[in-house]
């Protein structure tokens, strides 16, 4: 299923920070994800000082499927929701 099509269905959760290698980060998480058939829907998030971990964190409560991925110019951390942040 591509990206963002996951909106009324159970899918994982990916927030990512804008930043110039976005699109190809998204690119090849998406294409594995798909390869998979692994849905997902992405958001932008606002700001990068919180870290990869804490957006994955966010991004997992928000999910039906209590997981999610959080992406920065940096890092890319995948987190389930019922864990504590770090």
């Amino acid at each position: 299923m591509p990206a963002n099509q996951g909106a009324n269905r159970p899918c994982i959760f990916i927030r990512i920070v804008p930043h110039k290698d976005r699109e190809r980060k998204l690119r090849e998480l998406t294409a594995g994800m798909e390869e998979e058939g692994i849905p997902c829907q992405i958001a932008d998030a606002t700001e990068q000082k919180e870290g990869a971990g804490v957006l994955a964190h966010e991004a997992a409560v928000q999910s039906q499927l209590a997981v999610g991925v959080g992406v920065t110019d940096r890092e890319i951390a995948v987190h389930y929701a019922k864990l504590p942040v770090g």
